[in-house]
């Protein structure tokens, strides 16, 4: 009665067991051997091992208290499951302490994570670790074997791939690799151990065995293509007096050395350059790096790539690496040869700018030498050394084109299946698209009589693109269903082409930065689109009355925005930084500045001004003073807004006027309103209207320290010629019966200076007087006929230093008043006026008003620019304190 192939399994555990623990341990150990019996369904296997599992924990304890040392092996624990896709099953072996554990009997570490499965041809074991890569041993019962790509795993049928993109390191062993126990070419058991070295140099071990069961049936040929390697098998039933891979001059070369030559014992020739025969035994050829076995039904041949017997052959204008290879050995009465030729293509794929392209000769001539019985059965292609179904291969985009001899695979650029892995060189995101693809031919030959051998022809290629730049493009107009940036008066900029691995760190917006999540903090929006091809964008809004946003004025009604935009851009999970530098720039048309119309009445001067279309763009002003409803207020304007026009009215003696050609019959003064970049400041135009008024009374505090007075002299014997100021060499500039006009420097005439607190004071009197010469006293008296104190006040920060600087000059005009007494002797006695602190008689005149020079580029009809009244009030100059307001008639700066 057969064994089933739990039975099996279990004996040859039992003596890779028994093998290594002899092995490990001096001491004499034997593991009981309990034949299975019985064991018909994959159930109850898994419960017989589960419990033969805790049987051997048992006994590794028990020998671990008497030895020492590390242990490597003490069990097996099998385990059976279906699988889907080929309804076969296969074993897991763990070679631990019941579950996968490393071998001083530790849990998986954080971070290690170990994969595998049986796939058709081949073992697949995917490993991560947190560390350096991982290293692999294959055990069997003749001990521990280190597989070192570098030597040896190439020969055996191992393969440490070089693609490992998703950060695990993926080992392939062939189904008859060195160190794996095969059972009549259909099962396959794998036993290996992996170490894993973390960050800070700690190995651990985790043991690791399955068995596979052949999932597709062998074909009477099979070429496959590795990484490092090339591997026939042939079927031992394949008939000897053919051959595919030689041709027919090579073959009969061949038949006549191996009916010299051929003995029992296997030999292998290899013919190159189609003259050179070289036969060598098996033993030599496994010395000269080659691997050649028997297993039950098949003929096993592998290479490594470059070895002296392989060349370099053309086929259809590809690299093909070729071994002209043949296995004979007397048998009987009779000579046995079997084709061992083997050819694997050697070109490096290409990418076109949008696939990567690999080609492939539709007939491989090495192994085909005569056309007429060829025949195509299936081709097939995949990634990774796994096929893809057709469905899949044409939803990912792969394509397979015939071009002539030759076939094309396509893979476009960054398609499912393939790597993309990026970084920044010189400030720019540069990126490589990898795919590892795999190719499968299932052809055959028909010969004369009907007999027909199929081959199955495997390849694995990695192709990858270029350095790719990918640079980042920005477009400051939205799709036409959304809102511009005009209608909405906003920038609306669209930063794309940014891959999914890229994150949006920070904006800079004309040197303010803010990052995402505080972009809406500031007003602004940032929203991520992401597209059907894995790449995604960004959208920025940011309105134009932002203070990041820059605004010039062009002339023309022509209004211009700009904004510099620095986007920085992270690649994850790296976190590898590059700048994206950006500008936007938009021009709106028909934004001139309000219009202002001057006009002048008997009490000053009105403005009419049309509403702008973007108010909040212009400003209006009155010198350096915006023009707000509290700088209205504080200087007597009027002013009427509405949504379409604005009128202020500004009386004749308010501060904002400049005063010229003053005399005693009239003056002429001069209201200047600019309009102005709310933003910036900067004036664009001005309207400045000059009006004729008659003199009455006045006085007047200029910024250069002149001091300008018109008063009434209408007290009885006092003649306005008569009059002076405190140094009697100072006389009026015009007089007339009634009136004076002096005009003098704050620093000369006796003016008097006093500092207080905040404010200094320049004061000086208008004086008329007549000489008495007593009879009883001969000396010569004065009495005043006449006496009006006049006065400025300036602010003290805005006049320098009074007692030393001999020139003055004040940044602010100052403010001006006068007292008139009714009599001598109501200044005499300076009795107050009840509700004052200063006395200033019901019937005083105080006038004030502030020069300003003119702007050169005025116009007198002039014009003007905003009506925003949200911003920072005006300069006030106030009477110093203690000083009573409402005792002054007209008050003004």
């Amino acid at each position: 009665m057969p064994l089933t192939e739990a039975q099996m399994n279990y004996n040859r555990a039992h003596r890779i067991t028994q093998s290594v623990v002899e092995r490990e341990w001096p001491v004499e150990v034997q593991i009981p051997h309990s034949p299975l019996r019985n064991l018909t369904n994959s159930a109850s296997s898994v419960s017989y091992f589960l419990q033969f599992g805790f049987l051997l924990e048992s006994m590794v304890a028990m020998i671990t208290s008497l030895t020492l040392g590390y242990i490597y092996a003490v069990g097996d624990l099998y385990s059976q499951r279906m699988t889907a896709a080929s309804g076969n099953s296969f074993g897991l072996i763990l070679l631990s302490l019941g579950l996968l554990r490393s071998c001083n009997g530790d849990s998986i570490l954080e971070g290690v994570d170990i994969q595998s499965e049986c796939r058709d041809r081949y073992f697949w074991v995917h490993v991560r670790s947190p560390g350096i890569a991982p290293q692999f041993e294959a055990i069997d019962e003749a001990g521990v074997h280190p597989i070192d790509e570098k030597a040896d795993a190439p020969r055996c049928g191992y393969t440490v791939s070089n693609f490992n993109m998703d950060g695990y390191t993926t080992l392939r062993a062939s189904y008859f690799s060195c160190y794996t126990d095969n059972q009549d070419d259909e099962v396959f058991a794998f036993q290996f151990q992996i170490t894993v070295t973390d960050s800070e140099g700690r190995q651990s071990r985790y043991p690791l065995a399955q068995t596979c069961a052949l999932p597709l049936p062998w074909s009477q040929r099979e070429v496959i293509c590795e990484e490092d390697y090339m591997e026939v098998t042939v079927g031992r039933d394949v008939l000897c007096s053919t051959s595919e891979g030689t041709s027919k001059e090579g073959w009969e070369r061949a038949h006549s050395v191996a009916q010299k030559t051929a003995s029992s014992i296997w030999q292998v020739m290899f013919l190159k350059n189609k003259e050179n025969v070289a036969a060598v035994s098996a033993t030599e050829a496994q010395q000269l790096g080659y691997e050649l076995r028997a297993t039950t039904t098949r003929v096993v041949f592998r290479s490594p790539y470059g070895q002296t017997h392989a060349a370099l052959e053309t086929v259809d204008g590809v690299a093909v690496e070729v071994i002209h290879g043949t296995v004979f050995f007397r048998q009987n009465m009779m000579v046995v040869m079997i084709d061992i030729s083997v050819a694997c293509t050697r070109n490096p794929g290409s990418f076109d700018g949008a696939r990567l392209l690999w080609d492939i000769p539709r007939v491989m001539t090495p192994l085909v030498q005569n056309n007429s019985g060829f025949e195509s059965k299936q081709i097939n292609v995949g990634v990774e050394s796994q096929l893809l179904d057709e469905g899949t291969a044409r939803a990912r985009g792969y394509t397979l084109e015939v071009k002539g001899p030759m076939l094309q695979l396509g893979v476009p650029f960054g398609a499912e299946g393939g790597y993309t892995t990026s970084l920044v060189l010189n400030n720019v995101y540069q990126e490589v698209y990898i795919a590892f693809l795999f190719y499968e031919h299932v052809f055959s030959h028909i010969y004369a009589d009907g007999s027909t051998i199929e081959t199955r022809h495997r390849l694995c290629r990695l192709i990858e693109t270029p350095m790719l730049c990918q640079k980042p493009f920005t477009v400051d107009i939205l799709p036409p269903d959304q809102a511009t940036g005009v209608k909405e008066y906003a920038f609306n900029v669209y930063l794309g082409n940014i891959p999914d691995d890229v994150v949006l760190v920070t904006t800079k917006l004309n040197g303010n930065q803010f990052s995402v999540a505080e972009a809406a903090e500031r007003g602004y929006a940032i929203s991520e689109v992401v597209h059907a091809n894995g790449t995604r964008g960004y959208t920025l809004r940011v309105p134009f009355d932002d203070k990041s946003v820059d605004r010039m004025y062009l002339g023309q009604g022509l209004l211009q925005y700009s904004m510099d935009i620095n986007y920085t851009l992270s690649i994850m999970p790296q976190e590898d930084s590059y700048y994206h530098l950006a500008s936007a720039v938009e021009t709106l048309s028909d934004a001139f500045p309000p219009e202002a119309k001057g006009v002048c009445i008997q009490s000053g001067i009105i403005f009419d001004l049309d509403q702008p279309r973007l108010g909040y763009v212009w400003e209006i002003s009155v010198g350096h003073d915006r023009l707000t409803p509290e700088l209205v207020a504080e200087r007597g304007y009027n002013l009427q807004n509405d949504s379409h026009s604005l009128t202020l009215e500004v009386p004749r003696f308010t501060a904002g006027y400049t005063y010229k050609d003053i005399n005693l019959r009239h003056f002429y003064g001069i209201f200047e309103v600019l309009s102005r970049d709310s933003q910036t400041l900067e004036i664009q135009t001005s309207t400045a209207t000059r009006c004729h008024f008659r003199t009455d009374e006045l006085i007047i505090c200029s910024s250069d320290g002149t001091m300008t007075v018109v008063t009434k002299t209408t007290w009885p014997g006092v003649a306005p010629e008569s009059t002076t100021l405190l140094d009697r060499t100072c006389q009026p500039k015009e007089t007339d019966d009634s009136r004076v006009l002096f005009e003098f420097g704050l620093k000369t005439c006796g003016t008097r200076f006093t500092v207080e607190e905040s404010y200094v004071v320049y004061e000086n009197e208008i004086l008329s007087n007549s000489e008495v010469l007593p009879e009883k006293d001969p000396l010569i008296s004065r009495n005043y006929l006449f006496r009006l104190p006049v006065r400025c006040v300036y602010p003290l920060n805005s006049v320098g230093t009074p007692f030393m600087d001999r020139i003055f000059k004040s940044e602010v005009p100052g403010v001006g008043s006068m007292q008139y007494p009714g009599n001598i002797k109501d200044v005499a006695t300076n009795e107050p006026v009840p509700g004052c602190q200063r006395q200033v008689p019901n019937y005083t005149e105080n006038i004030q008003t502030m020069e300003k020079q003119p702007l050169s580029h005025h116009s007198e009809t002039g014009e003007n620019y905003n009506t925003n009244y949200e911003s920072s009030a005006a300069k006030s100059l106030n009477p110093p304190p203690n000083y009573d307001r409402s005792c002054t008639i007209g008050s003004a700066q």
